[in-house]
């Protein structure tokens, strides 16, 4: 069940993605968009949280009902973390893509199990190599917020 609720929450992020990066202005370097491949990336989203949900009725279809609990689902997991990309999409403007991404990076890596210096490591590791990619070899600008 927590990998239907994860790919319908992933398919709404992806559907969002396609629909904002339709409003991007065209490159003037190039004659595409600058949206084209947040929109690619929206699609994929879109294909993959449909294969995840599928997946999930397909086990929840060949699970049989037991007298035993095996456990609950952490739904809570799940509930946090399209919470934190609500969050994140609210920040982006105000405080800018750095800020905001190393924040949300952070509390899904702790929240799914890293301790806290290796969520801290690898946001950080994280953010940096996206910024820098997006900034300087898709030459894409980042939103920035009110700091930077």
């Amino acid at each position: 069940m927590n990998e239907i609720i994860a790919g319908l929450c992933i398919g709404a992020t992806g559907i969002y993605a396609i629909a904002v990066a339709r409003t991007f202005p065209l490159t003037p370097a190039i004659e595409l968009r600058a949206g084209l491949y947040p929109q690619a990336l929206g699609i994929l989203l879109v294909l993959l949280a449909g294969l995840m949900a599928y997946g999930g009725l397909t086990r929840l279809r060949q699970a049989k009902p037991s007298g035993e609990s095996a456990g609950r689902p952490a739904y809570w997991k799940t509930a946090l973390t399209f919470s934190g990309m609500l969050g994140y999409l609210c920040l982006l403007p105000l405080v800018g893509f750095g800020i905001s991404t190393f924040i949300f990076l952070v509390i899904v890596a702790w929240l799914f199990g890293s301790r806290l210096f290796r969520a801290l490591a690898y946001s950080f590791a994280m953010t940096s190599l996206l910024y820098l990619v997006f900034r300087y070899v898709f030459e894409v600008p980042l939103p920035s917020g009110i700091f930077f």
